[in-house]
């Protein structure tokens, strides 16, 4: 039986509004989001999507998934990105 296993990085914007940029961090507490890179099949990308948000639900966080997009550098490969929001009471 093959495992699927996803690796996503943190990261948090960096820069002024004009310049702004990405960097990778590991604190979760200073993250705007989540990426990570998958083979860029229909299936991998649903499944690697639906264990980025049962993790977020179980650690009591929300995310926003945007839309896959292909990679550049690794060809046949996508990046699927998350967003972290919040709730205001």
């Amino acid at each position: 039986m093959e495992t699927n296993k996803f690796k996503f990085n943190f990261y948090r914007f960096t820069g002024t509004q004009d310049n702004r940029t990405t960097e990778i961090t590991r604190d979760i507490s200073t993250a705007d989001g989540m990426r990570g890179l998958v083979d860029m099949k229909a299936d991998q990308i649903k499944l690697a999507t639906q264990r980025a948000t049962d993790w977020a639900s179980s650690n009591h966080l929300t995310i926003n998934p945007k839309p896959p997009f292909p990679s550049t550098k690794y060809p046949g490969k996508a990046w699927l990105e998350f967003r972290f929001t919040g709730l205001a009471l």
